[in-house]
Parts: structure tokens; sequence; C-alpha cells
């Protein structure tokens, strides 16, 4: 019963993480490519102050975009390592923006998703 047990966690643990992956990587996407967020990359790219400059490297960057995404989803839907490690809030959120960055380059590459 307990071996059963270890198996319903593991699966639950193994479906909230690939879930979280996806979740990050559609996030990002949209964020960084689709035509419904292309409004307002060019409205920071159009305005001549450095601050949108970087706004605008960030949110057209995929690396970039995604350790937001991760970091934002980690603080306000889910935590991965929280989960699995049971680290803290601070940690935790710096590690899930790094995976979310190494499921964002992983995904690209098993799409065959050519990088500007």
């Amino acid at each position: 019963m307990i071996f059963f047990l270890y198996i319903v966690i593991f699966l639950f643990t193994v479906t909230m993480v690939l879930l979280w992956a996806m979740v990050t990587y559609s996030a990002t996407m949209i964020v960084t490519n689709s035509k419904v967020t292309k409004p307002i990359r060019l409205y920071f790219n159009s305005l001549p102050f450095i601050l949108t400059k970087v706004i605008y490297e960030l949110i057209t960057c995929k690396q970039c975009a995604g350790f937001w995404v991760g970091c934002l989803f980690s603080l306000f839907v889910f935590s991965p390592f929280d989960l699995i490690f049971d680290v803290n809030i601070i940690f935790g959120t710096l590690l899930d923006g790094l995976f979310a960055i190494v499921v964002v380059l992983s995904i690209d590459k098993i799409l065959g998703v050519k990088w500007d």
C-alpha cells in the first residue's frame, strides 16, 4: 500500500512539473512572438528612452522573458523546486526562472525553432 502511495505522489509531481513547463513555454512564446503582444513590443521599441529599450529587449529575448515568466509563475502560481526540494521562496524562484530558460531552449531545440 505504501509503495502505491509513493508511485501516485511521484506521478503527481512529474505531471505538475511537466504542466508548469508547458505553461511557462507557452506564456514565453506569447510574450516574445505573439501577434497579440506585437503592438506592446513595437510601442516599447518606438519610445526614445533607455528604460523602454531595456524593456523591449527583455520582452523580445526568449531567454530573458522565459526567466521572468518562470519567476512570476513560481511566485504566483506554482513552484516546481518548492514542491520537489522544499527550498525557500527566493532561492526557489530563482531556480524556477533558470529552469524556465532550460525549458524554452529545450523545447525550441526539439521543435527546430530558429533563433534570431
